[in-house]
């Protein structure tokens, strides 16, 4: 994946966190909808170890994704795009939003298909428990 800036992130950078990292692009709805949660989940899992990665996969890389951020006044999350032939290659998903889930340990702990409701007070506490 790449920043805003076209750098290289490695997911091994956020190693030792709780990963939520979020498939999604601008112009799928159901992604759309899920967005401000997720940007909500992001501010909570911040100060307990935690991030929220989404990982758009639009054509219009980073410039699309800063213009649905302004849009709907998301602040918080970052800008991260990657390239929709290797979606499938290195995560076997094939459609979006999905989002996986990732122990501090880098171990893939969990998936979700489709949208989800991140505002769930049981999905927090789960995902703050796998910090043990």
């Amino acid at each position: 994946m790449r920043d805003d800036a076209g750098r290289d992130v490695p997911l091994a950078a956020f190693r030792g966190q709780v990963i939520v990292l979020n498939l999604w692009a601008p112009w799928c709805l159901p992604c759309r909808e899920e967005m401000p949660a997720l940007s909500r989940l992001q501010v909570k899992l911040a100060v307990q170890g935690g991030v929220v990665l989404p990982l758009s996969f639009d054509w219009r890389g980073a410039e699309g994704v800063k213009q649905f951020y302004a849009a709907t006044h998301i602040t918080n999350l970052s800008v991260l795009v990657g390239d929709a032939p290797n979606l499938q290659a290195a995560t076997g998903m094939v459609g979006l939003p999905s989002t996986l889930i990732i122990a501090p340990t880098g171990e893939h702990v969990g998936t979700v298909i489709g949208a989800a409701n991140w505002d769930d007070e049981a999905t927090l506490n789960y995902l703050l428990g796998l910090r043990n």
